[in-house]
C-alpha cells in the first residue's frame, strides 16, 4: 500500500459560510468569497489557535509513525552487528551495505569479498541476513520512498524534536529566572506557592 501523495499545491481553508447554513449554499444565494467578506469575518473565520489544534494531531501522529518506521529501518544496524561477531569491521560493512539494502544480489556479492569476515557472515547467517533484508525490502514499499531519502526525513525529525526540547528548556529556565528576579524586586511581599 503506498503512502498518501501531498496534494500539488497548498490546500486552503474554507470559510465557514455567514449565511447560517450547514456548510452549504442558499439557493438563490451567490456563494460568498474572500472579497465579500471585511477583515474581521476573515479574522474570525479560523484563527491561528484552530488551525493549529487542527493539524496538531495529525503531525504528531505523521512523526511517530516516522519514528516507528525508523525503528524498523535500524534492523540494518542489527545485521551490521551479526556482520561485526563474524569479523567483519563496522566501516567495511557501512561501506557495502548502505545505498544497497535494496539490492537483490547483495548477498551473493559480498559473499565473495575477500577482507576478513564476508564469508563467514554469509555462510552462517544467510537465513537471518535475508530477513533482515525482506524487512527493509517492506519497509521500502510501504513508505513508498528510497532508503537513503528516508534516512535523510528522520535526521531531519530527529534534529526537530531536539530543537524543539531545547527550546523548552530554555522557556522554563527563563521563566523561573523571571519569577526569582519579580520575586526579587517586590518588597516585603509573602508568597504562597501551594497549589
Amino acid at each position: 500500500m503506498a503512502p498518501p501523495s501531498a496534494p500539488p499545491a497548498p490546500t486552503p481553508f474554507k470559510l465557514k459560510p455567514l449565511n447560517g447554513g450547514e456548510g452549504e449554499e442558499q439557493p438563490g444565494e451567490p456563494a460568498l468569497g474572500e472579497g465579500d467578506l471585511d477583515k474581521d469575518d476573515l479574522e474570525n473565520s479560523m484563527s491561528l489557535a484552530a488551525i493549529e489544534a487542527e493539524l496538531k494531531p495529525l503531525v504528531l501522529e505523521t512523526i511517530d509513525t516516522i519514528a516507528d518506521t525508523f525503528k524498523r529501518l535500524r534492523r540494518g544496524e542489527v545485521a551490521a552487528a551479526l556482520a561485526e561477531s563474524h569479523g567483519v569491521a563496522h566501516e567495511d560493512f557501512l561501506e557495502n551495505y548502505q545505498g544497497s539494502e535494496l539490492d537483490p544480489h547483495w548477498l551473493d556479492r559480498v559473499s565473495k569479498l575477500s577482507t576478513r569476515g564476508w564469508k563467514s557472515f554469509v555462510a552462517r547467517d544467510k537465513d537471518r541476513i535475508k530477513e533482515l533484508r525482506g524487512n527493509i525490502h517492506a519497509l521500502a514499499t510501504e513508505t513508498g520512498l528510497e532508503i537513503g531519502e528516508f534516512r535523510k526525513i528522520v535526521h531531519m525529525v530527529q534534529m526537530g524534536e531536539r530543537e524543539v526540547r531545547q527550546a523548552k528548556k530554555e522557556i522554563v529556565e527563563a521563566n523561573l529566572r523571571l519569577v526569582i528576579s519579580i520575586a526579587k524586586n517586590t518588597p516585603t511581599a509573602v508568597y504562597s506557592f501551594s497549589t
